[in-house]
């Protein structure tokens, strides 16, 4: 469980969004933890009442996927 005080969002007055962070440094900014490698930092998908694909994946290792779930390059098609 999470603990009571963790940050997972910010919204500031300079409209800037952070996800996991207390001082995003643009938009719209996502952060994982140091220690998750490959973490799925943003994903757009389509799904329907039986099944989930994956069109587009950006991790936290940069790495960038475009019908690939879990990319292992900087990018993976």
């Amino acid at each position: 469980s999470e603990a009571p005080n963790k940050n997972i969002m910010s919204l500031l007055a300079n409209q800037t969004v952070g996800v996991a962070s207390t001082s995003p440094y643009a938009r719209l900014s996502v952060h994982a933890n140091n220690e998750s490698i490959g973490t799925t930092l943003f994903a757009i998908g389509s799904s329907t009442q039986t099944a989930t694909t994956t069109l587009f994946t950006v991790n936290n290792s940069g790495n960038v996927g475009v019908g690939v779930a879990a990319p292992s390059s900087a990018l993976s098609v």
